[in-house]
């Protein structure tokens, strides 16, 4: 009988400018029990990220590391990785993350467990016994209003609908051509949620505590979180017309 660890996992990390995080997190990840390899897709960063991945890579065969032409971009790289993914069936399960530590690696173990017979699991602020801490008190309402809004607009019951730490299966992602989305940023988030929730795809969750990153300046900005707002409603407006 095969265990949960007994199955290959990649764990997929779009990066730009995270020089100062990449040896540490990536350290961690290799040194998990459940023995997880790792690809990181770099969108060419000016500040070395992806020369520091590319020398560890050297050196361990259980890094990948794809340097992305322009353009640049958090959907762009989402869809590079989950490509990746689809042509390595080698690979039982995907873990998204990001490189700034606000996504910690020891929670990677609870999203293997929570899998069971669900085809994705969710990394979730919102289920008992997650949370968030570093993030000042409106910015926390922000999020909490933001998934409230697109738990509605996307007619799912997922808690955490904008988080981008999740697991997922082969099956979860089978027959989705990636080529075919719009999201050049990080509304892929959303995006891909939706389409799972339309492929009728089983969705779990498992509790993580979001943190603050550990190193560099984040890529939010209004701008973004505008933007993430009125995407989903974009979508459910062409699922209508469709």
């Amino acid at each position: 009988m095969v265990t949960k660890f007994q199955k290959r996992i990649i764990v997929f990390m779009p990066t730009y400018n995270e020089a100062g995080n990449m040896e540490k997190i990536i350290g961690e990840i290799l040194s998990l029990e459940c023995k997880p390899d790792v690809l990181v897709i770099d969108d060419q960063s000016p500040d070395g990220t992806g020369q520091i991945v590319e020398k560890i890579a050297e050196h361990d065969p259980r890094v990948h590391f794809v340097s992305r032409p322009a353009p640049r971009g958090r959907g762009l790289a989402g869809r590079d990785g989950f490509t990746w993914f689809q042509n390595h069936p080698e690979y039982d399960e995907l873990v998204e993350m990001d490189a700034d530590f606000s996504h910690h690696p020891r929670f990677i173990p609870g999203l293997v467990a929570a899998l069971c017979d669900s085809d994705v699991v969710i990394g979730s602020r919102f289920a008992p016994g997650g949370g968030e801490t570093g993030r000042p008190f409106s910015r926390q309402l922000i999020s909490k209003f933001a998934n409230k809004y697109l738990s509605i607009i996307l007619k799912t019951s997922v808690k955490d609908c904008t988080s981008g730490y999740r697991l997922f299966t082969q099956k979860a992602l089978a027959g989705i051509d990636f080529s075919k989305y719009e999201s050049v940023g990080p509304t892929i988030v959303t995006e891909l949620l939706f389409d799972l929730v339309r492929r009728k795809r089983k969705i779990a969750e498992s509790p993580i505590l979001f943190e603050e990153r550990a190193w560099g300046d984040s890529k939010l900005s209004w701008k973004i979180l505008l933007r993430s707002l009125i995407f989903p409603l974009k979508m459910r407006f062409k699922k209508l017309l469709s």
